[in-house]
């Protein structure tokens, strides 16, 4: 939806390389192999031993005030998007 809010005459100019970019990927990026040690970092985050039973509750105790720190934010800006739509 962001190329609605384009000026008309950059409509050609963001399709342009739009396409430019995608021919790109197809010619030079998706066939480049992948390096060995991007393989190896996966496979030692796989490989990782599960936290502790105090690491665990430690871990939710964070998880759920960033859950409410974000549906809080949520919150306060939609009722500032409220309040600023009747004003």
């Amino acid at each position: 939806m962001a190329i609605w809010a384009l000026d008309m005459h950059a409509l050609p100019f963001n399709l342009g390389f739009d396409a430019i970019c995608i021919l790109y990927y197809f010619v030079f990026v998706r066939k480049r192999p992948i390096p060995q040690e991007a393989i190896d970092v996966e496979l030692l985050t796989l490989q990782t031993a599960n936290p502790t039973a105090e690491e665990k509750m430690s871990l939710d105790k964070q998880f759920n005030r960033w859950k409410a720190a974000a549906i809080a934010a949520f919150i306060v800006s939609l009722l500032l998007f409220v309040v600023s739509y009747f004003l």
